[in-house]
């Protein structure tokens, strides 16, 4: 029980520092700094911070992921399950913002051309979307994702109450699919 505290506490550390500062700027360092830990901890848990990193985006792939299965039990229709998945969004959001940076951060990087650890993630959640909505079609996960990113980018410049955007970006998502007449 003691490890997996630990873990959750190196982990944790390093999702703040990756939040507010560049890949390049956090160390090691600073990270067992941050967590109050030695650096032998830490690489019992990590081989290197390349490693710490990727363990970041797959914890915040899981953590989406677990929200979206939590919230679509049993549910039938797109509809449905596509509501779960806007609610899984927001409530990761709501759960932790600082993972919200580090994936836009990277969204922008494959936006941009560069390498990133997160686009196999990307393609995993647009294979999710495009089950839920039953295309094949890449475009409709990307307007959908990017109705959801700028919704919450929104919810961050003007402070509106989260739940409020969150039902904003849901009518809207429905209008851009007509699913809303």
């Amino acid at each position: 029980m003691e490890k997996n505290l630990t873990k959750e506490l190196i982990l944790h550390a390093g999702i703040k520092l990756f939040a507010k500062n560049a890949y390049a700027d956090v160390s090691v360092d600073s990270i067992v700094e941050s967590a109050g830990i030695s650096k032998g901890a830490f690489y019992y848990y990590f081989k290197s911070k390349d490693e710490f990193y990727r363990s970041i985006l797959a914890y915040a792939f899981e953590n989406l992921i677990n929200l979206y299965n939590d919230n679509s039990k049993n549910l039938e229709f797109p509809e449905d399950k596509l509501y779960a998945f806007v609610r899984a969004i927001f409530l990761s959001f709501k759960n932790d913002k600082n993972l919200f940076f580090i994936i836009h951060k990277e969204l922008v990087k494959i936006t941009a051309g560069e390498d990133s650890d997160f686009l196999d993630y990307q393609n995993k959640i647009f294979e999710l979307l495009k089950d839920i909505l039953r295309t094949k079609e890449d475009i409709v996960c990307y307007i959908v994702m990017g109705i959801l990113r700028s919704s919450i980018i929104y919810h961050l410049r003007t402070s509106e109450p989260l739940m409020i955007v969150q039902r904003k970006a849901w009518e809207y998502i429905k209008k851009v699919l007509g699913w809303q007449s």
